[in-house]
């Protein structure tokens, strides 16, 4: 059976990933997480997709990442990322169940705070790699939920 991915080509590989996104198939299924407010008002619409683009792309490269860690023999990274990744995943559905997008747009910082937080635990504190990720959190909050939601 053929691939469809190209053989030894960062470059096919990332123009690959990026189509897969542009694709239509792949805009319904974020577009399957908005509720009927959203489709009504646009600007509830573009947070809730971007609330939906976030966590399935923050999915996707949080289980990258975990995969990293699991090289490195990191174990508690990859069990910390992926259940992280996993609260990403699930941030869609929160959205949709809930039928608020400032609640799935928290959700998504409050992960991001907790495996952060969790990292710098396990890497050694105000010393560690992660602890330089924790400045994200509140940027990535305005960005999801605007200035109000946020608390800026």
């Amino acid at each position: 059976m053929a691939s469809s991915l190209p053989t030894g080509s960062t470059t096919g590989l990332l123009r690959t990933a990026f189509h897969w996104m542009r694709s239509r198939q792949t805009a319904e299924m974020v577009d399957y997480f908005l509720y009927e407010a959203c489709r009504l008002d646009p600007e509830l619409g573009r947070r809730a997709r971007l609330v939906g683009w976030f966590g399935l792309l923050g999915f996707l490269f949080g289980m990258l990442y975990a995969e990293f860690y699991l090289i490195g023999g990191h174990i508690w990274g990859v069990w910390i990322v992926t259940i992280c990744s996993l609260g990403f995943l699930a941030t869609s559905f929160l959205m949709r169940a809930l039928r608020s997008v400032a609640i799935g747009g928290n959700f998504l910082p409050a992960m991001m705070a907790l495996g952060f937080t969790a990292l710098c635990y396990v890497e050694g504190g105000m010393r560690g790699h992660a602890v330089a990720w924790l400045a994200s959190v509140p940027l990535c909050a305005f960005l999801l939920v605007g200035k109000k939601a946020a608390g800026v």
